[in-house]
């Protein structure tokens, strides 16, 4: 079996079949393990999967704990502070915070199965028995199954079921993020500015260095020759630490830019072609949770391959016990990206920080709880 991209959802998945006795080839466009990216918050179904790899020890040495959240203004003022320990609370102390890129780094030391790099795939062609792949590289092999693993952008999907414009479904929004090794803000809290269609995260890590991210409204995806404009644009009038952080992100050379899009499609394999994780269901950053979510569906994926004799009856299998999850994640992200992410106006930011000060009122956790009920839904 080939597996196309060495992700979240590809290394996972490779770990799980090796578990059930299978040897699957991994390949990864890039030159090495991706570690840009932004910090993420790590609960749900994907925390039980992780627990069933025994990750948790190791995932606790990559949690970036920090004491506060704290909101601002637009100028920079404190709107809320709400104790980190609340957040946790109400996930019952399953959660970490931590760089997407440092997760990939340890899937990839738990798996046993190599990664050829530098490797994607140019041409496939199937029949009822197998998959001829032609690579990159020049080589040209085949495989019983292909699973297309290889992100939102997915290469894998555009070859077996066409280009992404059908299945891509764009939420008007920008998210650009990098580190800086410095900045003068406080190392145990995470401070997000907030002004209409505007956001700013600023986030310390473990090793001293700081996540920035901007997310903001954007009609159309921007190019790296007029991102900073856009940037300039955007928050250029705000008060606080944002001038330093423009100016830190125009001098930037690993810029993370992508816009906020989901993947939808109406099935998510094609005779012995799979697509798994954002390739076939991108939730978007809006939407939580895309890491937990790809480790839940590789693992599906790898136990229904291993205990079904006929490969479509477990791609089958696979999409009918994911995709209706996935579906409402789709529809809260949809929503949380104007109402939450980035509110569109005063009244969005004014309902935002009620929501927010709710954590801070201990007789509102039961129904703040039933937020994240979702996160069970999964048969695992």
């Amino acid at each position: 079996m080939l597996i196309s991209g060495a992700g979240v959802a590809g290394l996972t998945l490779a770990y799980w079949l090796a578990h059930y006795g299978m040897e699957p080839v991994v390949i990864e466009r890039a030159e090495h393990l991706r570690d840009d990216g932004f910090v993420i918050d790590f609960f749900g179904a994907g925390y039980k999967v992780a627990e069933r790899m025994s990750l948790l020890h190791d995932l606790e040495a990559i949690h970036c704990p920090v004491l506060e959240l704290i909101f601002l203004d637009g100028s920079g003022r404190r709107r809320i502070t709400i104790p980190y320990e609340n957040m946790r609370m109400l996930l019952d102390d399953r959660h970490f915070s931590f760089m997407r890129g440092d997760l990939v780094q340890l899937l990839a030391r738990k798996t046993d199965s190599p990664v050829r790099f530098s490797t994607s795939i140019m041409a496939l062609e199937q029949d009822k028995e197998r998959v001829n792949v032609t690579l990159t590289d020049g080589s040209e092999e085949t495989f019983d199954l292909v699973v297309g693993a290889d992100g939102v952008h997915s290469n894998v999907r555009r070859l077996v079921f066409g280009p992404e414009e059908r299945f891509s479904r764009p939420l008007g929004y920008t998210i650009v993020a990098f580190v800086v090794e410095h900045l003068d803000v406080r190392s145990d809290v995470f401070y997000t500015l907030t002004a209409p269609g505007r956001r700013i995260g600023v986030f310390p890590l473990l090793d001293g260095r700081i996540a920035v991210f901007f997310f903001y409204r954007s009609l159309q995806p921007p190019t790296q020759a007029t991102i900073m404009d856009e940037l300039q644009i955007s928050f250029g009038s705000l008060g606080w630490l944002v001038p330093d952080l423009l100016e830190l992100a125009g001098k930037e050379e690993r810029l993370y830019v992508d816009a906020l899009t989901q993947i939808i499609m109406p099935q998510w394999s094609q005779g012995r072609v799979v697509l798994l994780g954002d390739a076939c269901h991108c939730v978007s950053p809006a939407g939580s949770q895309g890491a937990s979510l790809a480790m839940v569906g590789a693992y599906i994926l790898a136990r229904e391959l291993g205990s079904q004799h006929d490969r479509l009856t477990a791609f089958r299998s696979y999409e009918k016990q994911l995709k209706p999850g996935i579906t409402r994640r789709q529809q809260v992200g949809q929503k949380a990206a104007r109402f939450f992410f980035a509110p569109e106006n005063t009244f969005f930011i004014a309902l935002q920080g009620l929501n927010l000060r709710l954590m801070n009122w201990p007789l509102a956790a039961p129904l703040l709880r039933r937020n994240f009920a979702w996160q069970d839904e999964f048969a695992l």
